[in-house]
């Protein structure tokens, strides 16, 4: 069979079957779909016609209940006519004429009368002579009214069909007023059957039969007797209506109380239960339903189905006919091509009419046109081929031959049945030393048992991971190698082990390098904290030469000796240049130890400018330079560091006016928007984005730098070359340490500059500068003394004065050396203060005692006591704590003067000016805040508490030795102790117990000192227990800040022997213990 009739008849086949499908499912949808709604539609009529008979049969009822009560007061009136004339001596004749004249013109058809035996003397119809009897089976209905001569009152008769002429009366009876008796009233109740002939069901029925969708209704009580019925006249399928199953479903429906449909042959039947007024089953309704209109229905669609599928298998068929035409003609021309060549005698013009073709069989005929020319040319691809594979095959093996890494095969045993040529180039073996030899001859005795189990794995787990090992080099040296091995076993073409061995010496060496620059690099880290130490040293010595030669500089100006003054103010100006070496120093040292803070404080721009401006205007003007400011007035604030952007801007301005003669220095201030974060790996506070940032650029047309010199302008000691260090002088620290400042502060620093043509510097710092995260968050307003440790002094509110007390003010001096003690003496005696001297804690303890100066000014670096310690005694002796301490020290270290209650911090050398400010200002204060009765808030030195009022000390310590010594010295001042050897531990025991102090560590497990500080904090009653922090760990800015206001005090304890130790600790709760109990 060719393949165009193929093509037709499956196409024909798929569409002949295609359309029954549809047409069946589109035919029993529609069967389904009406049948379900026509069973719907059944089971709503059903259920009205259930209502409407509970309805129809209730209307009836409650009439003759109306008609009944009616009766009742008609009876009623009888009897009470009867009593009336028979008590006015009426004879029975006339009174029956009576009731006969009632019953023609009222609505009462009869009357009867009886006596008390039941005998009806008196009634309507005299010709009946009747006589009530209780038997129910003689009078089925009078014997219902023979209870009203026992007593009962009234007694009511529904309507019903008389025995006698079965016309519907209803009958009303009364008992007599006077006398027992029964008066009996009776109406004929016609309407009643009309009521219901008008509203029953039976006429419901008769209108609901159509004959075209219901066919019949039937109506039946629980009994299955028909209550109403109605077939369609001249239905044929009576068989169906009397159906036995009819009865079956209908018991099931009313035993069940559901609702059942179900169909029979041509009918769709609907049975629903009637329920009465207690919800009680009462009957049911079968509804009998057409299923013509849905064969009608079925029919009418199938027509139109018929109708569509012929004509889409008519098109079907054409279109097959042309696609088979189509599909196959260039089939017949490809297999007359094949024929062709097999003939070879193929032309490429009998495929010309199908390779013109747009579908997959013109890319056939092309194809197949293009295979014919593959194929003629196959014989000359295969040579090329067979060249190619020999060309790869010794591509690859050079590869492998020629790869600085050597690769081995090994047996299961480990000898060597290969190696690469690279075992000579780099182990220098030959290969014919490997044949027949294990590898493990030539392993290091030390990586023996590494090479076996890596090889052991291999074969056992087929896992290859990478190890070391060391080879024996032909020299006699070892080479360090890593291998990975691979299980080829398996691979009949292999069927070994290869080993990939490369040389790893050099790595090996460079990681010692790396290891070697880390250190290096420690080096110098200890390097800049040994700069950062010696630079505080060299201040002492400095300290005496700047203050001598201002000393020796006031005196040859009073005593007239001029020919002095220059050579000191030489030697002045040579002090304070070496004090600024010495800082830049120091500054760089700490930034490379990563101890340099920020100290951040919001301040107005264009004031601190103007102030910069007015500092560098002489130096502008020594070099007859023009000095230009370019800045907006509303500048606004920023909240910076702003003793590090002076810093910063003095250093560029200074350069610029140094490095440029008869020129232009500009320096130009603006606020811009940032629109991105600037990306340095140094930078520790990153500028967040969309945040404003202030420029700051200084120009110059000075003599300018190369490229080479600007890549290495910001190099610590570094300047442009050796002719401008000759020439301009200078340490090359200045941009070094601005650029690190700017770093440090969120921003950066950029220069662009030519030969000759002078310099630009510009730096970039965010307008709210972030605290780093080398630095605290406290700012140098916030950097003061903890509110709970300051000294009474530090709180008052004066004024700033310069005028010396009428009486002099002593100032205890404490330092050991006699140098500074000279400056000191020359310093104040002419300002009109009186000067003691101290050279070592315990004599300056002693001193204050005695003296009870103003102030006193102390040195931190002191032999035996240093102090620190001696101001925790000064501040923990009740004595002495109102007397303020200025720290004058080389160390800069402001937050631990201020945590242990120095009143200010002084920097050596000293600003005479500035020390003189601080000096008035303290006196000041203590002429305001000291009283006569200032110690009465605490006990005196040398008053110890009695026992009985000695509140217990929790000491919150985790370790052991340490918490039993402070338990054992407390214990023997009389003191009781509550332990707790972490945070968890002390909460626990203050629920419990009431201290007078706390003694607390910061280092402890669980709950740490600064969590158990804020627990603290939480409740009313422990915010205001003392609390003393003993601990070794260094406070920081950021601890300072967690700390303040919620801590009495703060020791370290490495900064203490243990019997100092013990002595401040006694005190510090003596005092705080006191405080606490007043």
């Amino acid at each position: 069979m060719k393949l165009r009739i193929r093509i037709l008849l499956m196409i024909t086949s798929l569409l002949a079957g295609t359309v029954m499908l549809t047409t069946t499912m589109i035919v029993l949808g529609v069967r389904q779909a009406i049948l379900k709604q026509t069973e719907a539609n059944g089971i709503l009529v059903a259920q009205f016609l259930a209502r409407m008979a509970r309805f129809s049969d209730r209307v009836p009822h409650d009439v003759d209940e109306a008609i009944g009560e009616q009766m009742v007061a008609q009876a009623a009136i009888v009897s009470r006519f009867i009593a009336v004339a028979e008590a006015a001596g009426r004879s029975s004749e006339e009174i029956n004429a009576h009731l006969r004249a009632i019953a023609e013109q009222t609505v009462i058809d009869e009357v009867w009368v009886t006596d008390e035996h039941g005998h009806a003397y008196l009634r309507t119809d005299p010709e009946i002579d009747f006589k009530f009897d209780p038997d129910p089976v003689k009078q089925p209905q009078a014997s219902a009214f023979w209870p009203l001569l026992r007593g009962e009152t009234v007694v009511t008769q529904e309507a019903r069909q008389r025995e006698v002429d079965n016309r519907i009366f209803k009958y009303v009876g009364v008992s007599g007023v006077d006398q027992p008796r029964i008066v009996q009233v009776g109406e004929e109740v016609n309407i009643l059957a009309r009521l219901q002939q008008q509203i029953g069901v039976v006429r419901l029925v008769n209108e609901l039969v159509d004959g075209e969708t219901i066919i019949a209704v039937r109506i039946v009580d629980r009994d299955l007797k028909n209550l109403a019925r109605s077939v369609t006249s001249g239905f044929h399928g009576t068989a169906s209506l009397d159906h036995p199953t009819d009865l079956v479903n209908l018991r099931t429906a009313i035993e069940q109380g559901k609702t059942l449909s179900y169909r029979d042959k041509l009918l769709l039947k609907v049975i629903v239960p009637m329920f009465d007024e207690r919800d009680r089953v009462s009957g049911a309704t079968l509804l009998y339903l057409s299923t013509q209109h849905l064969r009608d229905a079925i029919i009418n669609g199938l027509e139109q189905t018929a109708l569509m599928t012929g004509l889409v298998f008519a098109v079907g068929l054409l279109a097959s006919f042309i696609l088979a035409r189509k599909v196959t003609q260039p089939l017949a021309d490809l297999t007359a091509a094949a024929a062709a060549v097999e003939r070879d005698q193929f032309d490429p013009r009998h495929l010309a009419s199908a390779t013109t073709r747009q579908d997959e069989l013109g890319l056939l005929a092309q194809m197949f046109q293009r295979m014919m020319h593959k194929v003629h040319e196959r014989e000359q691809g295969l040579r090329d081929a067979k060249e190619a594979l020999h060309r790869s095959e010794a591509y690859f093996r050079s590869l492998i031959e020629y790869s600085s890494d050597i690769v081995l095969i090994l047996d299961r045993q480990g000898n060597v049945e290969y190696g690469s040529p690279s075992f000579t180039t780099i182990l220098g073996y030959s290969l014919s030393d490997f044949w027949e030899h294990s590898l493990f001859d030539f392993v290091h005795p030390n990586s023996v048992a590494t090479v076996q189990a890596a090889l052991h794995q291999q074969l056992q787990e087929g896992v290859g991971l990478p190890f070391e090992l060391q080879f024996r080099h032909r020299s006699g040296t070892w080479v360090i190698m890593e291998a990975i091995s691979n299980n080829l076993l398996h691979d009949p073409a292999i069927a070994g082990i290869i080993l990939n061995l490369r040389d790893i010496t050099e790595r090996k060496q460079a990681e010692e390098l790396k290891t070697a620059k880390e250190a290096a690099e420690q080096a110098n880290q200890a390097k800049s904290q040994f700069l950062a130490n010696m630079s505080h040293e060299l201040r002492t010595p400095l300290n005496a030469i700047i203050g001598y030669s201002e000393m020796l500089q006031e005196e040859a100006i009073d005593l007239a000796q001029d020919s002095f003054i220059s050579d000191l103010k030489k030697i002045h100006g040579a002090g304070k240049h070496l004090l600024t070496l010495i800082n830049d120093i120091l500054d760089l040292s700490k930034i490379e130890a990563g101890r340099m803070d920020l100290y951040l404080e919001t301040f107005e721009i264009l004031p601190a400018i103007q102030e910069i401006i007015g500092t560098i205007e002489p130096l502008a003007a020594a070099n007859q330079n023009t000095l230009v400011l370019n800045c907006a007035p509303n500048l606004g604030t920023m909240h910076a560091d702003l003793t590090k952007i002076r810093q910063n801007l003095l250093n560029l301005l200074s350069n610029a006016c140094k490095f440029t003669e008869n020129g232009t220095i500009t320096l130009t201030v603006q606020s811009v928007q940032n629109d991105s974060t600037p990306d340095r790996d140094n930078n520790k506070n990153e500028v967040k984005k969309d945040t404003s940032l202030t420029l700051f650029q200084v120009s110059d047309t000075g003599i300018g730098m190369t490229p080479e010199q600007v890549e290495r302008i910001f190099e610590a000691f570094i300047q442009a070359d050796a002719s401008t260090t000759r020439k301009y002088g200078g340490t090359g620290l200045g941009l070094a340490i601005t650029q690190q400042y700017c770093h440090l502060m969120g921003g950066e620093i950029r220069v662009e500059s030519e030969l000759g043509q002078g310099s630009c510097f510009t730096m970039q710092l965010p307008t709210i500068v972030q605290p780093s995260k080398q630095s605290s968050n406290l700012s140098k307003i916030d950097s003061q003394p903890f509110s709970r440790l300051a000294s009474p002094c530090s709180t008052a509110n004066t004024t700033d004065s310069k005028t010396p007390s009428k009486t002099l003010s002593t100032i205890l001096v404490i330092d050991d050396d006699p140098t500074v003690h000279a400056l000191m003496h020359r310093f104040l005696d002419r300002e009109g203060f009186h000067i003691e001297s101290a050279y070592s804690a315990q004599e300056g303890l002693q001193q204050a005692k005695k003296l009870q100066p103003s102030v006193i000014t102390l040195d931190v670096l002191m032999p035996s006591i240093d102090g620190w310690t001696m101001l925790s005694a000064l501040k923990s002796d009740p004595q002495l704590a109102t007397i303020p301490v200025i720290m004058l020290t080389i160390f800069d270290n402001q937050p631990i003067g201020y945590a242990l209650g120095a009143a200010d911090y002084l920097i050596k050398p000293i600003d005479r000016s500035r020390l003189l400010q601080v000096l008035h200002q303290q006196v000041s204060y203590q002429s305001i805040s000291r009283r006569p009765i200032a110690v009465q808030q605490v006990a005196p030195t040398g008053v110890e508490l009695q026992p009985s009022t000695k509140p217990p000390i929790l000491v919150v310590e985790d370790d052991f030795v340490t918490r039993d010594m402070v338990r054992t010295m407390l214990e023997d001042e009389g003191w009781s102790v509550i332990e707790a050897q972490n945070g968890r531990d002390g909460i626990h025991q203050l629920h419990h117990h009431q201290p007078g102090l706390i003694l607390l560590d910061l280092m402890l497990p669980e709950m740490d000192g600064f969590n158990f500080v804020a627990e603290l904090q939480k409740q009313e009653a422990w915010r205001s227990l003392p609390v003393v922090v003993v601990t070794a760990k260094h406070i920081t800015q950021r601890d300072e800040q967690l700390l303040r206001g919620r801590v009495d005090c703060i020791l370290e304890k490495g900064a203490y022997s243990c019997e100092e130790l013990f002595t401040t600790v006694r005190r510090l709760v003596t005092q705080c213990t006191i405080r606490g109990t007043l």
